[in-house]
């Protein structure tokens, strides 16, 4: 990390997309403190089988490695 980036805050916070809030959404009703990564997977992987009339814009019919690790990595820095 540079010098500049430590004198100057974030001025464009992240945002999720629709399959991250509703991912999150998810994530939040199960009210569990700790996921495996299984379960992380499982949840990904429901979402893009019932994400038919949601309007949450995926790529494909069925996540890849690289799409569990944006949106874990994605969830992460939201916080």
């Amino acid at each position: 990390m540079n010098k500049l980036t430590k004198k100057i805050p974030n001025t464009f916070p992240e945002r999720l997309t629709r399959a991250g809030q509703y991912l999150t959404d998810r994530l939040e009703e199960r009210g569990l403190p700790v996921l495996t990564p299984f379960d992380f997977f499982h949840i990904t992987w429901r979402m893009y089988r019932n994400a038919e009339g949601r309007r949450l814009y995926l790529r494909r019919d069925t996540p890849t490695m690289e799409d569990y690790a944006r949106l874990r990595l994605k969830l992460k820095k939201i916080g």
